[in-house]
């Protein structure tokens, strides 16, 4: 059951309430149900996997995802699963070294797991929508990945101690996650897409965790043995002397373009011209990238490397 509290605290029953709208829409009570998630064993019987009731895919190369109803037949089955030790206790990622949407569904704040629709929703209602790209205006799980999981570890202060325990494992491998989820951003969006959609999370998740719990998370507590920067809304995928907003693109889409071109002819140029030469750059990392299902290691030697407030007076 979820009760909806406003924002500033002072909506209170009275008696006049009482008489005229007993529960008034501020404090109304929604509900909402989850489904019963599993990992198991790949190795179940045959008759299982063709139950109606049971929706069931690949999690990984030794393990299936099952989804059970909310009853009384998932209930059995799931108590049938776990007597017969075929269900992984603890927290795994999947093949994709992500956690799969429907567990990021249970483990973050009702609110906070949707807060892709929200950008979804302020993409489409854009004053000026030619100026920004399709890929932002409808969904995509790439761009819900990304979201859950930096939405993760910023909601990390605010899980219990013993949560944090059994989430450990997790977190230690965070850094691998957070690749993985950037990398691919990148590679379905584009660069300039993939920045703004991070610049876009910087500015308003703080404000949807502050909004749900009340206080504002600080990333400079949370530590993991310098296995990851703080600051990571921003990206860079070469080494180039080039402006920040340069340094998003592939070292092979500088080169094709020309680097002595981009060296002494962009800086000088007005936004309109330098808005140009990004179009261009976006069409050559796209052709570069088509045909290619993961980012080079020469690429993600630069990822995750912060500039600081890149780029966004080209969006």
């Amino acid at each position: 059951m979820v009760e909806y509290i406003p924002e500033n605290k002072k909506t209170y029953l009275t008696k006049q309430d009482f008489i005229a709208n007993p529960y008034p829409l501020e404090r109304t009570v929604g509900s909402f149900i989850n489904s019963i998630d599993l990992v198991t064993s790949a190795n179940l019987p045959l008759r299982i996997l063709f139950k109606e009731e049971i929706a069931i895919s690949s999690y990984d190369t030794k393990s299936l995802y099952i989804s059970l109803p909310v009853s009384s037949y998932g209930l059995k089955k799931m108590e049938s699963f776990c007597n017969s030790k075929k269900v992984y206790e603890g927290w795994h990622l999947d093949s994709k070294t992500n956690m799969p949407k429907e567990i990021y569904a249970n483990i973050l704040p009702h609110e906070v797991f949707e807060f892709p629709k929200r950008f979804y929703f302020k993409m489409r209602n854009k004053l000026f929508p030619n100026l920004f790209s399709s890929n932002l205006r409808k969904e995509s799980e790439v761009i819900d990945m990304w979201f859950h999981t930096i939405a993760f570890y910023f909601c990390w202060p605010f899980y219990s101690h013993s949560f944090k325990k059994k989430l450990r494992f997790i977190m230690k491998g965070y850094s691998n996650m957070y690749t993985c989820v950037l990398a691919n951003l990148i590679q379905n969006l584009g660069p300039r897409d993939a920045l703004y959609i991070m610049k876009w999370t910087e500015e308003h998740l703080a404000q949807t965790l502050k909004r749900v719990t009340g206080l504002t998370p600080s990333g400079d507590i949370i530590t993991y043995d310098g296995d990851i920067d703080p600051s990571f809304f921003t990206f860079a995928q070469n080494s180039y002397d080039l402006p920040e907003i340069l340094k998003i693109y592939s070292t092979e889409t500088i080169d094709q373009y020309g680097l002595e071109n981009l060296k002494n002819g962009f800086s000088g140029l007005n936004s309109d011209k330098q808005r140009v030469i990004i179009n261009r750059l976006e069409e050559i990392e796209k052709t570069i990238q088509k045909g290619n299902k993961i980012v080079s290691n020469e690429q993600k030697r630069f990822i995750n490397k912060p500039l600081g407030g890149v780029g966004s007076e080209y969006f």
